[in-house]
């Protein structure tokens, strides 16, 4: 089994600020965890130096005193449905539930515009002066196997957000954040009042370093070219250990993720002695892997990662015999190599399972007659230290 072992950049403690239910302010220093989904609840720092939580029966509002980030609690109605294609439903009216939630300020002003996601649902509200936050609708449904696409976003605005200068690009108006603030703020503009525009500042600890062990399934033919034939590898096994650091990019809520890393691999066959049309390795490798990662959040507490991967590799030593009749065995030394690959995996808090699998390019391609065409499958366990 192969097991990682994930440690996180210590996150840092901002200035910030919470108002209780009974309307009483505190300077905080919040725990700034880079939240993608809107938080259920959230760490922070008293003024005693007390360490605390906070969640939506505790706290009314909370945010950092930089303006870069600002909660507000709300109990509104929210569309429940699914927003994924292959979560659609068949219903043609907004599945209502009632949750009391952390709603993400984006646009302060006359007309209040807010952010929740949660999963794949993404969810706009819209609020006028002390009203009740109101979900903007924007959802898509099944019928007869099509799919019905519902802005009634726009008619809810035309109606309830309405002035001269906004409205002529709301036949075009778009069901983003962008798209949404810059109306707000013509809304706001055109009825003299001011507003305050909030663009949440990159996570502070961006970085991720994994350090990793574990067991790979090695498969694939050394290819006498001159012979015209193939000779497959043995039963094979691999086993690593290494450094892994990620980059979280501040791009799509932390979405999209570069890493690269140093890792020593064995390399071994069940038997160095192959049989007749056969081949066996004995390797040790030491590997520099990179690549991009792709998080596709499912909840507060979970995401499915998709990685493209990339890996030079250099051998420390080791051969590879390959046996081409009943008598002569050619022993091989290789050289340096690349592989790509793909990975998938879920991740659950700290916890994560992962599966790799890449083709590696050809280990002796500085014979003339001979190469290699390996592949490598991987199984991975993941844990996070925060």
């Amino acid at each position: 089994m192969w097991s990682c072992l994930l440690l996180t950049g210590q996150a840092t403690y901002q200035p910030g600020y919470l108002i209780d239910h009974g309307g009483l302010r505190q300077e905080i220093e919040l725990y700034d965890f880079g939240w993608v989904d809107n938080p259920t609840k959230f760490k922070y720092r008293t003024a005693a130096d007390e360490l605390r939580t906070g969640d939506v029966t505790t706290v009314a509002e909370f945010g950092l005193t930089d303006g870069s980030l600002r909660y507000l609690t709300a109990k509104v109605e929210i569309d429940s449905s699914r927003d994924h294609t292959a979560g659609l439903d068949h219903h043609p009216k907004p599945q209502w539930v009632t949750e009391r939630v952390f709603l993400e300020y984006v646009v302060d002003g006359e007309a209040d515009l807010f952010y929740w996601e949660a999963g794949d649902r993404k969810r706009y509200f819209y609020r006028l002066a002390s009203d009740t936050p109101v979900q903007l609708v924007d959802r898509r449904y099944l019928k007869e196997r099509k799919i019905i696409t519902q802005h009634n976003y726009r008619g809810q605005l035309q109606y309830g957000v309405h002035c001269a200068e906004s409205n002529s690009t709301l036949h075009t108006l778009k069901y983003k954040r962008d798209d949404l603030t810059d109306y707000f703020q013509s809304y706001n503009a055109c009825t003299g009042s001011p507003s305050v525009t909030y663009r949440p500042a990159p996570t502070s600890s961006p970085l991720r370093v994994w350090l990793s062990a574990g067991l790979g399934l090695y498969t694939g033919p050394t290819r006498h070219l001159l012979a015209g034939s193939d000779k497959p590898v043995g039963t094979t096994y691999s086993q690593s250990i290494g450094l892994t650091v990620e980059r979280i990019l501040p791009l799509a809520k932390q979405r999209w993720a570069v890493y690269f890393g140093a890792h020593y691999q064995r390399i071994h066959s069940n038997s160095l002695a192959p049989p007749a049309e056969a081949t066996a390795v004995q390797l040790q490798l030491i590997n520099v892997p990179f690549g991009f990662t792709r998080y596709i959040h499912l909840s507060t507490h979970s995401a499915a990662t998709i990685r493209a991967l990339g890996m030079v590799q250099a051998p420390l030593n080791g051969v590879i015999y390959t046996r081409g009749g009943d008598t002569y065995t050619h022993t091989l030394k290789p050289r340096w190599n690349y592989q790509v690959g793909l990975a998938a995996g879920l991740q659950k808090q700290r916890w994560s399972a992962e599966i790799q699998g890449g083709r590696q390019w050809d280990l002796l391609r500085e014979y003339a007659y001979f190469a290699t065409a390996f592949w490598d499958v991987r199984v991975m366990v993941i844990y996070r230290i925060r």
